[in-house]
């Protein structure tokens, strides 16, 4: 079983590739969900690029990428961790549930060091270049804790959102795995990348279905949290959540979920199967290494002179 150090670090390499590769459809979908666009992915984006510039549509880039590397990494860790320390005792191990509350411990944990990356992000993509990078950083920081933070309740129940995935993904994949070993008549301990896509992709699916009208409710807070004065008291997830209902309908809470799945999608089934291959390489790389440091202290020893 891979290290949970390894498992962190193929998953944030996956997620740096993912995040560059889906940047503009991302920061589109952040757009609808904000109420700044109306409008598909497709159209929002050819309307960021004639009233701001193409280069608008990388706007936000460099935190995105910083906030998903150090996100994933610390999320993967802490995953593994858990289920290696909870697991088998606390919890049955393999199963739906333990797999469910070692994703939202693991969430809550790199959540309350990444979020105020996260809102510096949604505000960035937001700013259309308006401002610099710099300038939306100080703002936030000026505002203090309650906006750097803003939306954690929404983001700790979000938590469910990656657990859910994982652990519907660690299910799928520990039974085609089973299937691909009686078939192979020997282990398979990894997935091929297209196995991998296919269930990443489908587990998203589910999970985001489940959570999205506080995925809704999340942004809303964190793009609204800048127009607020100061001292304003902030809306809270449930003021946000009536007030989506009340101008937009319960459909409102919806705004937006094609473009959320189509990221998601995208975003879990790359993830995920750029994670297994890396995992595997990275693995093979520390038994390679390992052989060979056994080797070296073999012929040591065996070069030694007797007593």
């Amino acid at each position: 079983m891979p290290s949970p150090l390894v498992e962190a670090t193929s998953g944030a390499l996956g997620s740096l590739l993912t995040c560059v590769l889906l940047y503009p459809v991302d920061l589109c979908k952040t757009r609808i969900q904000s109420g700044r666009s109306d409008q598909g992915v497709g159209a929002t984006a050819l309307a960021i690029a004639r009233a701001e510039g193409v280069g608008a549509l990388l706007s936000g880039l460099s935190p995105k990428a910083v906030h998903t590397v150090v996100q994933n990494f610390l999320y993967f860790y802490a995953y593994e961790y858990l289920k290696r320390a909870l697991l088998g005792g606390v919890l049955e191990r393999g199963s739906f549930a333990g797999n469910t509350v070692c994703g939202v411990g693991a969430g809550i944990s790199n959540m309350t060091v990444t979020l105020p990356l996260e809102a510096l992000t949604v505000r960035a993509q937001n700013a259309g270049g308006r401002e610099s990078l710099a300038a939306t950083a100080a703002q936030l920081l000026r505002e203090g804790p309650a906006s750097m933070w803003m939306g954690f309740t929404a983001s700790s129940i979000l938590t469910l959102n990656p657990a859910i995935n994982f652990a519907i993904f660690d299910a799928l994949k520990a039974r085609a795995l089973a299937l691909l070993s009686a078939r192979a008549g020997r282990p398979v301990r990894s997935l091929s990348a297209g196995r991998a896509f296919l269930l990443g992709s489908l587990s998203k699916v589910v999970a985001t279905l489940v959570t999205y009208p506080l995925i809704r409710t999340k942004v809303m807070m964190q793009a609204a949290a800048k127009g607020a004065q100061e001292g304003e008291p902030r809306p809270t997830m449930a003021q946000t959540l009536l007030t989506i209902i009340r101008t937009e309908g319960a459909a409102g809470l919806y705004r937006g979920c094609g473009a959320q799945i189509a990221t998601a999608v995208s975003k879990s089934g790359i993830l995920l199967m750029s994670k297994e291959q890396l995992a595997r390489y990275a693995l093979a790389l520390i038994l390679l290494l390992r052989s060979h440091k056994r080797s070296k202290m073999i012929a040591t020893a065996g070069l030694a002179p007797s007593a």
